[in-house]
């Protein structure tokens, strides 16, 4: 978990750069003003006993806690919409059900996409070689890719149904405290695919930080 003050935080796949960890033994009820309590953790989707104990220890900071970002393979092992209970729903549901007063969301959960979430999605450049920011950069058609399904269940928390974007994270009165930038590595350059290039993504991620 996380008590951010104001800065930029990019959410680059797996990398996280920026903010500082809740210490050990460090007092966590209650937060002063201008902050705002998140957490980050990922390879989470499995549903098992290790999953539940991470919920588990959210319920620590539950009532100040106002975003969860997970950072891929939210559903293990292939990203199946048959495991979105066990693997994703079930374990956050007392997370994703809370609202404040006015009837919204108080904790946003947000997702990004892992190789297992698509690992039975093949990727389909368009002919100029780019990607489309949603569900088009992947052959989701295909029998087994259910990625289609993932970026556009609410509880996954893709905005605008888009493969990667960009989450403010406000205090209680309204004010700017964090930009996090959630991406899909899926598709940019890896070892495993040296000439793999999103482009447009990349380009996205420069326009978009401020």
């Amino acid at each position: 978990m996380f008590d951010t003050p104001s800065r930029t935080i990019p959410l680059l796949a797996l990398t996280l750069v920026g903010a500082p960890a809740l210490a050990a033994g460090q007092d966590d009820s209650g937060l002063g003003p201008g902050a705002a309590r998140i957490a980050f953790f990922g390879d989470s989707g499995s549903g098992t006993a290790a999953q539940k104990a991470v919920a588990r220890q959210l319920r620590r900071v539950e009532d100040d806690l106002r975003h969860v970002f997970l950072l891929g393979d939210n559903v293990y092992f292939t990203g199946r919409t048959k495991r979105f209970e066990a693997a994703f729903k079930a374990p956050y549901r007392r997370f994703l059900e809370r609202r404040t007063s006015a009837g919204e969301r108080q904790i946003a959960f947000h997702c990004a996409l892992g190789n297992h979430d698509t690992r039975r999605c093949s990727l389909e450049p368009r002919e100029d070689g780019t990607f489309a920011r949603d569900r088009d950069a992947y052959a989701w058609r295909e029998e087994g890719c259910d990625v289609e399904e993932q970026l556009a269940d609410p509880d996954f928390g893709y905005l605008g149904q888009n493969r990667y974007y960009a989450v403010d994270v406000r205090g209680p009165t309204g004010e700017l405290l964090a930009e996090v930038y959630a991406l899909d590595s899926n598709t940019l350059t890896s070892e495993k695919h040296p000439d793999r290039e999103d482009s447009l993504q990349l380009r996205w991620l420069s326009e978009t930080i401020r």
